[in-house]
């Protein structure tokens, strides 16, 4: 279902969205009520009443909710004795599963403050040989990882080790991807990570060396040094993003480019090429969406924009008329820099469709000055806001009321 975008649909759809917050309400209040035999049973590893109770409530709000649970003693100094203080850590996640990763955000935002309780949507980084895998039992001190940083800022990483096959086994590829997971933590894995490659002592070249493409940076690190390596470089990289938000920018400071796309990046017709250009000061970003094994738009800003695009299908007129094209596209750019939510980064037509791709500071409001758009130059009710973001893949909005499913 649309989580942060049911407000723009029907009826049904906003019912739904205020049901499930009442779900999500109910279910904290419960937790708050019967906290101290949760509590309880997180200390003295009740598993089977813990995965009951959670069970029931929390797939209660969606099937593809995981959770984790782990307890903590903390030293904690008071005056002349330290004494210990203990929680218990619950980290609610979709383990992957975008479609649910904005839900289980506002679950997890929604949680109450208990003294004895902290509340994660993402499975946090251990510590080097802190793994609570059975699978990563022995030793791993001797592996070493090679970081490479693509030009769509995500990091490709090879894990090299004595205790991988050298036919890298599926069973080998798992492996590497618990260690990539348990080291670095759910968050960065997702958002930063292209592809993780295990590799053996005794290859030569990392197996998919041959298809990587335009690796920007180097560097390679004993495991146990892996983390800090890599938020230092994801660190560099975001320093590196332009310091406003794009809408910020006039024309003249952003860069134009021309180049083909194929037509399954915008979802439509295979067969042509897509006539495609960009007008942004980030040209890695037109690139990255089709390059990029799961595109996360904070890795291009620094100010929570979201790289998304309007697709107007069934619009012949439009997409043969270039004229009426460039007319169209300087309107979107110049509501959305008026209203200061967002700019136009590029344009572009498939066999059956128009894109303009937009960067968006302010998603809500962007929406309802893009519908004046499409109300003002009679946009068919075939035109939707749709994104990039692996996390938004159910998210849309209709720039017509009786806008279809698209």
């Amino acid at each position: 279902m649309r989580w942060l975008l049911a407000d723009t649909g029907n009826d049904f759809e906003r019912r739904r969205k205020e049901q499930k917050q009442e779900q999500i309400e109910r279910f904290w209040q419960r937790f708050v009520q019967e906290e101290k035999a949760l509590a309880r049973a997180a200390r003295i590893g009740n598993d089977a009443y813990l995965s009951s109770w959670l069970g029931e409530n929390l797939l209660s709000l969606s099937e593809d909710i995981l959770w984790e649970l782990e307890n903590f003693s903390a030293a904690v100094s008071m005056q002349k004795s330290p004494m210990t203080e203990s929680y218990t850590k619950l980290v609610i996640t979709s383990g992957g599963r975008a479609r649910a990763r904005l839900l289980v955000n506002h679950i997890v935002a929604a949680a109450p403050n208990l003294p004895s309780w902290q509340f994660a949507a993402y499975k946090e980084p251990n510590q080097f040989g802190q793994y609570q895998d059975s699978r990563l039992k022995g030793d791993w001190s001797e592996a070493e990882v090679t970081i490479e940083v693509t030009d769509t800022n995500a990091l490709d990483l090879t894990i090299l080790s004595e205790r991988f096959h050298k036919d890298g086994s599926k069973e080998d590829l798992a492996l590497a991807m618990v260690l990539a997971e348990s080291l670095l933590g759910e968050e960065i894995l997702d958002k930063w990570i292209n592809i993780v490659v295990p590799r053996s002592r005794q290859e030569r070249k990392s197996p998919l060396a041959a298809v990587r493409l335009g690796i920007e940076q180097r560097q390679t690190v004993n495991i146990k040094d892996l983390f800090p390596a890599v938020t230092d470089t994801i660190n560099q990289i975001k320093e590196a993003l332009p310091p406003q938000p794009l809408w910020q920018y006039q024309c003249s400071e952003r860069e134009l480019e021309h180049h083909g796309r194929k037509p399954e990046d915008w979802e439509a017709d295979q067969g042509a090429d897509v006539n495609y250009s960009t007008l942004t000061n980030m040209p890695k970003l037109s690139r990255a969406p089709s390059r990029r094994y799961n595109f996360y738009s904070t890795a291009f800003s620094r100010h929570n924009e979201l790289f998304c695009y309007l697709k107007i299908k069934g619009a012949d007129e439009l997409r043969e008329n270039q004229e009426r094209r460039l007319a169209l596209a300087r309107a979107v750019d110049a509501c959305l820099h008026e209203g200061q939510v967002g700019c136009l980064t590029g344009s572009g037509i498939t066999e059956e469709s128009v894109i303009l791709e937009l960067m968006l500071h302010n998603l809500k409001p962007a929406v309802e000055l893009l519908r004046q758009v499409a109300a003002q130059t009679g946009l068919p009710a075939t035109s939707w806001l749709l994104f990039h973001d692996r996390d938004y893949q159910d998210e849309w909005a209709g720039l017509k009321e009786d806008s279809p499913l698209p």
